[in-house]
């Protein structure tokens, strides 16, 4: 029964690691999805601390009893998690904020907390595993202002370890049996690809969000977490597994690990092509049925009202035309109808939210999104419905620019095209730059909003 507990666990668990990477290269970290999954990867990373604390607890039981020993483990997790709040809360940001101003030292700093914070937790006083205090020190950082400065700093060093992680993993793997390792890989494997997702995607039905929603979810999470990983290595050191099943657990991992990436990445795809079934599950009055909007004709389409589309959508309220917002963060929907602004929460790939918007009768259509495959979704359907309209697209760099241009888009935004237009027209209109700081106020009230 051991084992069966530990390959439960490692099936249970989702990597963080993988699932941030790929929704950031997406830029989906701010969609509902996004946040749903961003949600559920932590609620997942703080069970499997709790895992490691009892665990560790386990093989420190003696003769006092083994419940005496988890009570002990639980009340010094309880402490170190009161700790790490307090240090996050009271501590971190008054010296983070006077260290800010020198990136080397602020990047010693987060090194030293880091190792410091899980080097108390490992030793004598608390007997811990170091990877619970790597994670409540990540927390503690994670909530001061400077956190993106600090993670950006971190990560080429988190890269450099995460390869020497994995290296160390593999040369521990045992070979013997290798047909039978193989296959038990596959079938852990599969519970996290196949059995996982299909339980997030009912759970969330449960719940009230719509079909594709739950299977965007769901697909981001196919796969199995590092943490599963170190739970193994914990099980071997305390003598619940054996070396050759934590080399399965380590195989089914690298399994998911490539299962994951295609699936992430096509993820949208794959719920375009799969729209009529997902729409079967579509609850009524559900956590996303708050799109009621104002039909309107000859109109503005905004997609995207955040950064970029912040201005947009400040010179059209200046103007008092007539537009529509369209954007896939529900923060954003929320604060843009606080405003009495027409706002759409959804994906404008999706034929219903395109009739909501009514971009059959608008007059123009910018799209700020920088997902290409959505822009060519967008640029596709008003060739059909509206090819009349002016159609402003986005694009990340040259060669998505003119894939757009030769499927009809009529302007393509380019942002460092689009910065240097600005400062010339700035330098043009006055050379000393005396508005200079009224657009840098601005700008850092529009960053502030952001973070």
């Amino acid at each position: 029964w051991p084992s069966v507990l530990y390959f439960g666990l490692a099936a249970a668990f989702s990597s963080t690691i993988l699932a941030v990477k790929l929704l950031s290269e997406k830029k989906d970290l701010d969609s509902l999805y996004g946040k749903l999954v961003l949600g559920i990867l932590v609620v997942q990373d703080v069970i499997a601390i709790v895992a490691l604390a009892l665990i560790t607890g386990l093989g420190s039981a003696t003769e006092s009893g083994l419940l005496p020993s988890l009570a002990i483990m639980l009340a010094k997790l309880i402490l170190l998690f009161g700790l790490a709040l307090l240090a996050g809360r009271k501590i971190l940001p008054w010296m983070v904020e006077r260290m800010a101003r020198s990136s080397e030292l602020i990047f010693l700093f987060a090194l030293a907390w880091g190792l410091g914070f899980a080097t108390l937790v490992s030793k004598e006083l608390f007997n811990l595993t170091p990877e619970i205090g790597g994670f409540l020190a990540g927390l503690t950082l994670a909530n001061t202002p400077q956190h993106l400065h600090i993670a950006n700093r971190m990560k080429p060093l988190r890269d450099f370890f995460l390869i020497l992680f994995f290296i160390l993993l593999g040369s521990k793997l045992v070979f013997e049996n290798l047909a039978g390792l193989f296959l038990g890989a596959l079938a852990l494997a599969g519970l996290g690809i196949i059995a996982k997702p299909v339980v997030t995607f009912l759970l969330l039905f449960l719940t009230g969000y719509k079909g594709r929603t739950n299977f965007l979810v769901s697909s981001s999470l196919a796969h199995i977490s590092e943490f599963s990983i170190i739970i193994a290595v914990l099980g071997v050191k305390v003598g619940h597994l054996a070396e050759r099943e934590l080399s399965l657990i380590t195989l089914a991992t690298i399994f998911s690990f490539l299962a994951a990436s295609y699936i992430m990445t096509h993820n949208q795809s794959l719920a375009k092509v799969l729209r009529v079934f997902l729409s079967w599950w579509d609850p009524p009055g559900g956590r996303e049925e708050n799109n009621k909007v104002r039909k309107l004709r000859g109109h503005v389409v905004l997609i995207g009202a955040h950064r970029a589309g912040h201005n947009i959508l400040n010179s059209l309220t200046d103007m008092h035309r007539k537009f529509m917002v369209v954007d896939f963060n529900p923060l954003i929907v929320k604060s843009l109808k606080e405003r009495n602004i027409n706002a759409l929460f959804g994906d404008i790939s999706d034929p219903e939210i395109q009739e909501k918007a009514n971009i059959e009768k608008a007059k123009l259509v910018i799209s700020t999104v920088p997902d290409y495959n959505d822009n060519l979704s967008l640029i596709e359907a008003m060739n059909n419905l509206n090819p009349n309209a002016k159609v402003v697209l986005w694009a990340a760099d040259e060669w998505e620019a003119d894939k757009l241009y030769d499927r009809g888009a009529d302007y393509v935004l380019m942002p460092h095209f689009l910065g240097g237009l600005k400062l010339a027209e700035m330098i043009r209109k006055d050379i000393n730059l005396k508005d200079i700081d009224k657009l840098k106020n601005r700008d850092l009230q529009i960053i502030k909003d952001t973070l």
